[in-house]
């Protein structure tokens, strides 16, 4: 939660120096980024699962295995990938109305560090090392808050450039935990990243459709409405992520436990229940206090410039709490193995994208979109995690 508590306050202090217009370029190249790291996401989502169910069963040589095959195929796939992909920077920039194509490039390049960092902050994650994880996260948080700092008075270029550049730092400082299980003389008993990748599509498929949905509208925005307003929209965006953040840490902890419970024969609905429960309580109570003192909030974290948003923080509020709660119950699906709910996601961001490009007309227009969207979403979720567990 601290380290959270740092990646918000990158947002709040870098939104305050770059203002309203650069702010709406950042937090569209930011949502961009973030798509485009479904696939790490999902390779953080399967590697968890992965340690887990070995680390319980003792086989850290197929740990040290996973480590080293899938870093060295990320290295010469990603960046395969990614050189492709610079080629439609110049389109993306134009999409976006963004000024610096370099920019474009500078994502694609925090696209491969984060999969390789993805890889090795799921093996501590995957063994229940809590501690060194978030000592590293507060520790990257730190320096991309006074990196981004140092460089927003330069531009939005030099915002983003300095971020990539914490990246690698905290790519180096993770592998420091796992020096004894890299250095393990265990040999791998069956893994093989065929087996790995084999069984990985549909949870590719649920980390996008999920992923997806926390972004796209932020870059649509950025499309569609005028660049004040996708600043403001911006805004929203990051405040509505308070309510994601106060609950991250419970997220991160349940996927690798509902996995290695799940493993053992342990029953989980207590435990699914429980954080759901606090999930939505500590969603609402964040929303309320979006709703009682919206300008107040927006004014002191984001300053005067973006007050002109406050009519519509309660109800992005709304939006956020759904979306938290959905994604709560999807960690716990994961855990359980139920990666069907693929279809249930995808549906939902496909539906997303085919409404907001209908209904864009302005902000509130897009956020009661998106709360119709989530609501139903979570309503979905929780009717299959029943069926789910009926045949689990």
């Amino acid at each position: 939660m601290a380290a959270n508590v740092g990646a918000y306050l990158y947002h709040l202090v870098v939104g305050r120096i770059l203002g309203p217009v650069q702010y709406g370029e950042l937090a569209a190249l930011l949502s961009l980024s973030y798509i485009l790291n479904v696939f790490s996401v999902m390779l953080q989502t399967v590697v968890t699962r992965f340690v887990a169910h070995h680390a319980a069963k003792g086989e850290y040589g197929d740990i040290r295995t996973l480590v080293l095959h899938l870093g060295a195929f990320l290295l010469g796939a990603g960046a395969i990938v990614i050189f492709s992909l610079l080629i439609a920077a110049p389109m993306i920039a134009s999409f976006l109305h963004v000024r610096d194509t370099i920019v474009v490039y500078f994502i694609f390049i925090g696209v491969i560090v984060s999969m390789l960092s993805i890889v090795l902050s799921s093996v501590l994650q995957g063994l229940q090392r809590f501690t060194a994880g978030m000592v590293i996260a507060n520790i990257n948080s730190v320096l991309r808050l006074v990196s981004g700092v140092l460089a927003a008075g330069f531009g939005v270029t030099a915002t983003i450039g300095a971020g990539l550049g914490t990246g690698i730092i905290a790519f180096i400082l993770t592998l420091l935990p796992l020096r004894t299980i890299l250095l393990t003389k265990q040999k791998s008993s069956s893994f093989s990243l065929q087996s790995l990748f084999s069984t990985s599509t549909a949870t590719f498929l649920t980390i996008l459709g999920i992923s997806v949905m926390n972004s796209q509208d932020v870059v649509m925005v950025k499309h569609f409405l005028p660049e004040l307003a996708s600043g403001w929209y911006g805004a929203l965006s990051t405040m509505g992520k308070i309510i994601f953040f106060a609950s991250s840490s419970i997220m991160y902890v349940l996927l690798p436990v509902v996995t290695e419970r799940s493993a053992t024969g342990k029953h989980t609905q207590s435990l699914v229940y429980g954080s759901v429960g606090i999930v939505a309580a500590l969603s609402l109570t964040i929303t309320a206090g979006f709703f009682l003192l919206p300008v107040f909030s927006l004014q002191l974290l984001y300053g005067s410039a973006f007050v002109a948003a406050s009519p519509y923080l309660g109800i992005f509020g709304i939006f956020s709490s759904f979306y938290t709660i959905a994604y709560t119950i999807v960690m716990a699906l994961m855990g359980l193995g139920k990666t069907a709910v693929w279809m249930i996601l995808i549906g939902a961001a496909i539906l997303q994208d085919v409404l907001l490009s209908m209904f864009h007309q302005s902000i509130a227009m897009v956020i009661w979109t998106n709360i119709a969207i989530a609501a139903v979403l979570v309503l979905s979720l929780l009717v299959y995690y029943r069926h789910a567990l009926q045949k689990h």
